[in-house]
């Protein structure tokens, strides 16, 4: 299944593994969430959250590393979600 063809989605590749992220403005209070998944299996993604923070690509791959030594979030159905504050990952 490909990626659709949306603006906004951007490709990172991490230890020649493809994978997608998305970040999107979820409120007026600055909070920011992050939708990251891996490009052959779309539905396998979890999510970042950060406030007042700018994610960037290198955050961005941070936690992907994070949720690598982590978890099996690429083989399992369950839904993660992080949270970024003060250059600290932790589960959401």
């Amino acid at each position: 299944m490909a990626l659709p063809k949306k603006k906004g989605i951007r490709k990172i590749t991490i230890d020649s593994t493809v994978y997608y992220f998305k970040v999107d403005l979820v409120n007026e209070t600055s909070e920011v969430k992050a939708n990251i998944g891996l490009e052959e299996k779309p539905n396998r993604r979890f999510s970042l959250w950060a406030e007042n923070v700018q994610i960037t690509p290198s955050i961005i791959a941070e936690s992907i590393l994070f949720m690598n030594r982590k978890t099996s979030w690429q083989s399992e159905s369950k839904n993660y979600s992080l949270k970024y504050s003060e250059e600290n990952l932790c589960f959401n």
